[in-house]
């Protein structure tokens, strides 16, 4: 542990239940690599330590879950993760880890910078200039990290952007944005102003700290209970509300900001992320696994096996799922897809 380099923690609790059947209990989408060869929890650390070294990064998960990425990823250690007990949103392991650290006497002028384990980021320079850029300025502000939408989404979070703050990337924000209707999202798009909430945030620690201790007193004491005596983990960890840091935080403090750069970032949660960040082949189809298919007036399909010597033939099928994992085929309309984890509940629990 290096006490004055940046502290990164990437949230890895997701289960990925919209990726089935990749996606699975015994290896959830953490553990995928499906827009490179790393999975993406693997791209995660990579992105971190462009930041801060290996030792300074650290993973929330649950036990089964830390068990299975350091079978994967063999150059972690126990001390690169934090472990929940039980599933309790984002705010609760962002307290905890905060903490520990303070608990561990890292400096509170000392940079904390909050991931998730499942975003695509390009180019990988443009958002590592953007948080090193950034390091000179952090203040007392919690700084989300906006990004200029390329679509009309209706899933993500917004941010309006304010007056600029006096560096590149630095803004003030005027106000979050729940999820838009259509029409709305459409609307946010037209407008420079308004910027996807991508959930990374960057602060001093002490700055984040004190704004759990204004606006989450109870958590945060229950954290501290946990970081000075870890036996206490499964007894106070529990007791903390269920609740996105979104919720807990950034909508409460006076002290945000964003930051902006220039960087497509998206959120993989579904086969649909897939379009998004990679181009199609010469057929129109989308091939991450690079599986052999054969393809006759078939356009728009998304193609994944995890068999190399198998081959898919496709006719007259347009904007579809096929995805072969493990003994299951599932395939479905891509306008359906998130129907995906409807049928995943129709499997007995060791296919899930």
């Amino acid at each position: 542990m290096k006490k004055n380099m940046p502290f990164v923690l990437i949230m890895a609790g997701g289960s990925g239940t919209r990726l089935w059947p990749l996606s699975r209990i015994k290896r959830p989408k953490q553990l995928i690599p499906l827009y490179s060869k790393h999975s993406l929890i693997e791209e995660t650390i990579i992105r971190a330590q462009k930041i801060t070294p290996l030792d300074n990064i650290i993973i929330g998960t649950n036990k089964d879950l830390m068990g299975k990425i350091m079978a994967s990823l063999d150059y972690l250690k126990d001390e690169n993760f934090l472990i929940e007990p039980v599933a309790r949103n984002t705010a609760p392991i962002i307290a905890y880890f905060l903490a520990r650290l303070r608990e561990n006497k890292v400096g509170e002028d000392v940079p904390v910078l909050v991931l998730s384990a499942d975003h695509f980021i390009s180019p990988l320079d443009a958002w590592v200039k953007m948080v090193e850029d950034s390091l000179s300025h952090l203040e007392n502000r919690i700084w989300c990290f906006g990004v200029h939408p390329s679509r009309p989404e209706t899933g993500f979070g917004y941010i309006e952007r304010g007056q600029n703050l006096g560096f590149p990337s630095g803004w003030e924000i005027q106000g979050f944005k729940e999820k838009p209707d259509a029409q709305t999202a459409g609307k946010y798009l037209a407008d420079d102003k308004f910027l996807w909430n991508s959930g990374m945030f960057l602060a001093r620690l002490g700055a984040f700290w004190e704004e759990f201790r204004k606006h989450q007193a109870e958590m945060a004491g229950l954290a501290e209970k946990i970081a000075g005596d870890k036996k206490k983990l499964k007894k106070y960890f529990p007791q903390m509300p269920n609740i996105a840091v979104d919720y807990a935080i950034m909508e409460k403090t006076k002290h945000a900001g964003v930051l902006t750069g220039d960087f497509a970032w998206d959120d993989v949660g579904s086969y649909e992320s897939i379009p998004r960040i990679m181009p199609p082949d010469e057929n129109g189809n989308y091939n991450p696994t690079g599986i052999k298919y054969y393809s006759l007036k078939s356009s728009g399909n998304i193609i994944i096996s995890d068999k190399k010597k198998m081959a898919i033939a496709l006719e007259g099928v347009e904007n579809s799922l096929v995805v072969y994992n493990k003994g299951i085929l599932a395939i479905s309309s891509r306008k359906d897809v998130d129907g995906i984890k409807k049928i995943r509940e129709l499997f007995d629990e060791k296919y899930r």
